[in-house]
Protein backbone atom coordinates (compact mmCIF):
# COMPACT_ATOMS: atom_id res chain seq x y z
CA UNK A 1 0.00 0.00 0.00
CA UNK A 2 1.39 3.44 -0.87
CA UNK A 3 0.51 5.45 2.30
CA UNK A 4 2.48 8.63 1.16
CA UNK A 5 1.79 10.52 -2.24
CA UNK A 6 3.20 14.11 -3.02
CA UNK A 7 2.78 14.93 -6.09
CA UNK A 8 4.95 17.69 -7.16
CA UNK A 9 5.46 19.22 -11.08
CA UNK A 10 8.70 21.00 -12.12
CA UNK A 11 6.78 23.83 -14.33
CA UNK A 12 5.47 25.37 -11.84
CA UNK A 13 2.67 26.62 -13.62
CA UNK A 14 -1.15 26.61 -12.16
CA UNK A 15 -3.31 23.42 -13.73
CA UNK A 16 -0.11 21.87 -14.91
CA UNK A 17 -1.14 18.01 -14.21
CA UNK A 18 -4.63 17.76 -12.83
CA UNK A 19 -5.85 14.94 -10.08
CA UNK A 20 -9.22 13.84 -8.63
CA UNK A 21 -10.34 13.11 -5.45
CA UNK A 22 -11.94 9.72 -6.61
CA UNK A 23 -8.35 8.64 -8.03
CA UNK A 24 -6.74 9.84 -4.76
CA UNK A 25 -9.28 7.91 -2.60
CA UNK A 26 -8.66 4.65 -4.62
CA UNK A 27 -5.24 4.98 -2.42
CA UNK A 28 -5.95 2.45 0.17
CA UNK A 29 -4.14 3.16 3.97
CA UNK A 30 -3.38 6.59 2.02
CA UNK A 31 -2.04 8.74 5.09
CA UNK A 32 -0.48 11.52 3.54
CA UNK A 33 -1.42 13.46 0.30
CA UNK A 34 0.45 16.74 -0.48
CA UNK A 35 -0.44 18.44 -4.05
CA UNK A 36 0.34 22.04 -3.59
CA UNK A 37 -0.27 25.02 -5.53
CA UNK A 38 3.88 25.81 -6.11
CA UNK A 39 3.75 22.46 -8.30
CA UNK A 40 1.32 23.42 -10.50
CA UNK A 41 -0.78 20.49 -9.08
CA UNK A 42 -4.88 21.18 -9.16
CA UNK A 43 -6.87 18.68 -7.28
CA UNK A 44 -10.56 18.40 -8.44
CA UNK A 45 -13.30 16.31 -6.66
CA UNK A 46 -15.45 15.76 -3.10
CA UNK A 47 -14.43 15.78 0.21
CA UNK A 48 -16.36 12.13 0.58
CA UNK A 49 -13.94 10.44 -1.82
CA UNK A 50 -10.64 11.04 0.35
CA UNK A 51 -9.17 8.23 2.03
CA UNK A 52 -10.68 8.32 5.11
CA UNK A 53 -6.99 7.20 6.41
CA UNK A 54 -5.54 10.61 5.82
CA UNK A 55 -3.60 11.86 8.76
CA UNK A 56 -1.95 15.02 6.47
CA UNK A 57 -3.72 16.55 3.90
CA UNK A 58 -2.11 19.43 1.76
CA UNK A 59 -3.61 21.06 -1.43
CA UNK A 60 -2.99 24.66 -2.72
CA UNK A 61 -4.96 25.05 -5.93
CA UNK A 62 -8.52 23.26 -6.06
CA UNK A 63 -11.79 22.77 -7.04
CA UNK A 64 -13.12 20.59 -3.53
CA UNK A 65 -16.61 20.87 -2.30
CA UNK A 66 -17.73 18.90 0.61
CA UNK A 67 -19.13 19.32 3.93
CA UNK A 68 -16.78 19.26 7.68
CA UNK A 69 -18.90 16.22 8.51
CA UNK A 70 -16.99 14.21 5.65
CA UNK A 71 -13.47 15.48 6.07
CA UNK A 72 -11.31 12.17 7.25
CA UNK A 73 -11.49 11.83 11.21
CA UNK A 74 -7.85 10.97 11.96
CA UNK A 75 -6.41 14.48 10.04
CA UNK A 76 -3.64 16.18 12.36
CA UNK A 77 -2.39 18.47 9.74
CA UNK A 78 -5.44 19.73 6.74
CA UNK A 79 -5.10 22.42 4.66
CA UNK A 80 -7.47 22.85 1.72
CA UNK A 81 -7.11 26.41 -0.11
CA UNK A 82 -7.96 28.20 -3.43
CA UNK A 83 -11.45 27.67 -5.01
CA UNK A 84 -12.52 25.00 -1.99
CA UNK A 85 -16.36 24.95 -0.94
CA UNK A 86 -16.61 23.77 2.80
CA UNK A 87 -19.79 23.50 4.26
CA UNK A 88 -20.83 22.48 7.94
CA UNK A 89 -20.10 23.00 11.60
CA UNK A 90 -17.37 23.85 13.38
CA UNK A 91 -18.62 20.88 15.92
CA UNK A 92 -18.20 18.64 12.93
CA UNK A 93 -14.60 19.18 11.84
CA UNK A 94 -12.06 16.83 13.08
CA UNK A 95 -10.46 16.89 15.64
CA UNK A 96 -7.41 17.94 14.23
CA UNK A 97 -3.94 18.60 16.47
CA UNK A 98 -1.67 20.33 14.10
CA UNK A 99 -2.92 22.97 11.45
CA UNK A 100 -6.33 23.68 10.64
CA UNK A 101 -6.50 25.60 7.14
CA UNK A 102 -9.48 25.64 4.88
CA UNK A 103 -9.46 28.41 2.82
CA UNK A 104 -12.03 29.78 -0.39
CA UNK A 105 -15.97 29.99 -0.47
CA UNK A 106 -16.13 28.36 2.78
CA UNK A 107 -19.71 28.47 4.83
CA UNK A 108 -18.55 27.61 8.60
CA UNK A 109 -20.81 28.25 11.37
CA UNK A 110 -21.03 27.41 14.77
CA UNK A 111 -19.60 28.00 18.43
CA UNK A 112 -16.22 29.13 18.26
CA UNK A 113 -16.00 26.67 21.26
CA UNK A 114 -16.65 23.48 18.89
CA UNK A 115 -13.45 24.34 17.13
CA UNK A 116 -11.08 21.38 17.26
CA UNK A 117 -9.38 22.14 20.84
CA UNK A 118 -6.18 21.19 20.32
CA UNK A 119 -5.47 23.05 17.03
CA UNK A 120 -1.99 24.83 17.46
CA UNK A 121 -2.96 26.92 13.83
CA UNK A 122 -6.03 27.93 13.16
CA UNK A 123 -6.95 29.67 9.44
CA UNK A 124 -10.94 29.92 8.22
CA UNK A 125 -11.93 32.14 6.00
CA UNK A 126 -15.04 32.25 3.56
CA UNK A 127 -18.29 33.52 4.50
CA UNK A 128 -18.02 31.68 7.78
CA UNK A 129 -20.48 32.72 10.50
CA UNK A 130 -18.81 31.85 13.34
CA UNK A 131 -19.71 32.94 16.96
CA UNK A 132 -18.66 32.68 20.87
CA UNK A 133 -16.25 34.49 23.27
CA UNK A 134 -12.39 34.69 23.25
CA UNK A 135 -12.31 32.20 26.26
CA UNK A 136 -13.67 29.38 24.16
CA UNK A 137 -11.04 29.84 21.15
CA UNK A 138 -7.98 26.88 20.82
CA UNK A 139 -5.47 26.90 23.19
CA UNK A 140 -2.53 26.47 22.68
CA UNK A 141 -2.92 28.60 19.43
CA UNK A 142 -0.03 30.18 17.74
CA UNK A 143 -2.13 31.54 14.47
CA UNK A 144 -5.82 32.32 14.49
CA UNK A 145 -6.95 33.59 11.55
CA UNK A 146 -11.16 33.37 10.92
CA UNK A 147 -12.91 35.85 8.46
CA UNK A 148 -16.51 36.13 7.38
CA UNK A 149 -19.77 37.76 9.07
CA UNK A 150 -18.36 36.78 12.53
CA UNK A 151 -19.73 37.47 15.98
CA UNK A 152 -16.38 36.96 18.73
CA UNK A 153 -16.36 38.95 21.77
CA UNK A 154 -14.76 38.74 25.11
CA UNK A 155 -11.42 39.74 26.58
CA UNK A 156 -8.53 39.85 24.36
CA UNK A 157 -6.48 38.73 28.12
CA UNK A 158 -8.35 35.41 26.97
CA UNK A 159 -5.98 34.99 23.99
CA UNK A 160 -2.61 33.03 24.14
CA UNK A 161 0.11 35.07 24.72
CA UNK A 162 1.79 33.19 22.05
CA UNK A 163 -1.10 34.11 19.38
CA UNK A 164 -0.57 35.49 16.27
CA UNK A 165 -4.10 37.37 14.70
CA UNK A 166 -4.02 37.94 11.23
Amino acid sequence: NITSLTIQSTLHTPGTLSVTTSEIGKLDGLETFVADLFNGIFVDGIVAELPPTLITLNIGYTNITGTTLELPLGLTTCSIRDASIITGTAADLPNVTISLNIQGGNTISGNVADLPSSTVDCVITGSNTLFGDTADLPKPSNLLVISGDNTITGDVGNLSKALQVE
